[in-house]
């Protein structure tokens, strides 16, 4: 006959320590959740900055090739001074560990940043106390209307599909 009263005196405590051990298990996936979250969202902060760099550094053409050659080309100090002053501008970033802007070719406009996060309990796992995040941009500047000297606009009325005079 099984003695029950020593069955239950061994088993004493187990409950509570599958219960400790799940709650450490969850206490580490929170604590990566958390690094995650914090990695993401540098991400996302240099991501937009470096976008929105590069979108105003390409409004920085120069407007004495596009008037007489109607070209559209960067003015590549023009082009490197809006680029930087839109960073400049966004308060919220993150401190830049690299901030490389490089109009360089006249044709398009690149922005990399790039910033270290610091990390909570994923350093643990990485024997590391931060992560590398880095965002990049190209954009290229164009016309904005479809007209040209070589090929001028049609009338509006013809636009529209309408007769005209």
């Amino acid at each position: 006959m099984i003695d029950r009263r020593a069955t239950a005196a061994r088993e004493d405590g187990a409950i509570t320590l599958w219960a400790f051990l799940l709650m450490l298990v969850l206490l580490g996936f929170m604590g990566l959740a958390v690094d995650f979250w914090h990695i993401w969202e540098a991400r996302r902060d240099l991501s937009g900055a470096a976008d929105a760099a590069a979108t105003a550094g390409a409004g920085g053409i120069d407007e004495t090739v596009f008037r007489d050659l109607d070209e559209v080309r960067l003015n590549i100090p023009l082009a490197e001074a809006y680029a930087n002053e839109s960073l400049d501008a966004q308060g919220d970033l993150p401190v830049l560990s690299e901030r490389v802007v490089d109009p360089s070719s006249g044709v398009d406009v690149f922005v990399r940043l790039e910033t270290e996060v610091d990390l909570t309990l994923m350093r643990i796992v990485t024997a590391t106390s931060t992560v590398e995040v880095d965002a990049e941009a190209t954009a290229i500047p164009y016309r904005s209307d479809p007209c040209s000297v070589a090929e001028p606009c049609p009338p509006p009325h013809t636009l529209l599909g309408g007769g005209g005079p």
